[in-house]
């Protein structure tokens, strides 16, 4: 079975190592040369939760030269990435059996639509923990659990993509094939609708939310504005589950840097617009009314024009 994972950060290197071991024909596209030139005199050197470093050795290939058939594809890139890859994914010639998003946000489907079949299009959540040290270096920082599914409504066969998943699951990997893929994925918005803005304009860890009274009302607000959002769209979330799953998340990582908070620091654009922008959106659409997600959104943009006075936000029309 022919596996392409596309995108060359964190989590794509640590899957690309996983997925080797079992898959010898894994292929990791990367966005430049240089990585791509690293990779192959290196390979993949990943350090374990233990501290025990390992070796891989990798196929690797510069996006720009691919066009090759791949029975499942997982896409591990930035949201804000997704439309190119779908214009480059549509050139192919001959398209994946399954392709597999593994964004943050909400509405990672919608720029394959014109590309592929609904039913070729799963989601993926993890709640897993990779920090990129180098081109080809990842240190895995926090076992978690994974969930891959199929984004349709209707029964879809799990084919190729239960194989992969019970693959996985038989070498140790803690996954499981999903068919309520869209419940995860607006579990997981919720969680990151309050952490990551909040940790990125506070520039403080998880933990750092758990000292203020008044960052947990924000929390409960923004978690609550969410599940009302979910629930128009037919997802039935309970905001004190997810709250109470939220505060929990961030004791358990309390040591850790949100991805907001280090693109931030880092002087990148953010996915802001993907995941309390699209709260917003989805909002305003249904008539519900999102007055903390929208002052979260703004205030990121505005950190965000500070990295770029003249570009604005990254991503005008999540602006409400």
């Amino acid at each position: 079975m022919r596996i392409a994972v596309w995108g060359g950060g964190s989590l794509g290197l640590l899957w690309t190592a996983r997925l080797a071991s079992l898959f010898p024909e894994t292929v990791l596209l990367v966005r430049t040369q240089e990585q791509r030139d690293w990779i192959r005199r290196r390979g993949i050197l990943l350090t374990h939760p233990s501290g025990e470093k390992e070796r891989i050795s990798a196929k690797v290939r510069w996006v720009g030269e691919v066009d090759e058939p791949f029975d499942c594809l997982f896409i591990m890139v930035k949201q804000r990435d997704l439309r190119d890859v779908a214009k480059r994914l549509a050139a192919f010639s001959r398209l994946p059996a399954w392709v597999v998003l593994w964004q943050n946000g909400l509405g990672q489907d919608e720029p394959f639509a014109s590309v592929l079949p609904r039913e070729a299009l799963c989601g993926a959540v993890t709640t897993e923990g990779a920090l990129r040290e180098g081109p080809g270096e990842v240190r895995h920082t926090g076992e978690g659990m994974t969930w891959i599914g199929p984004f349709s409504a209707e029964p879809v066969r799990p084919g190729i993509g239960a194989e992969i998943v019970e693959k996985l699951k038989n070498a140790g990997v803690r996954i499981e094939w999903e068919n309520q893929i869209l419940r995860r994925i607006w579990e997981k918005v919720a969680v990151n609708c309050a952490i990551n803005p909040l940790t990125a304009l506070l520039r403080i860890p998880n933990g750092g939310l758990l000292h203020s009274d008044d960052a947990r009302f924000l929390i409960k607000s923004v978690v609550e504005e969410t599940v009302s959002v979910a629930r128009a769209e037919g997802m039935e979330l309970e905001a004190e589950t997810l709250l109470r799953r939220t505060m929990e998340i961030c004791r358990k990582t309390a040591a850790n840097r949100s991805s907001m908070l280090q693109d931030v620091e880092r002087g990148r654009p953010t996915e802001i617009d993907w995941i309390n922008g699209e709260v917003v959106r989805r909002g305003k659409r249904a008539g519900i009314a999102t007055p903390v997600n929208q002052v979260l959104l703004r205030l990121i943009h505005l950190l965000e024009m500070r990295r770029d006075p003249d570009g604005g936000p990254s991503d005008g029309s999540a602006t409400a």
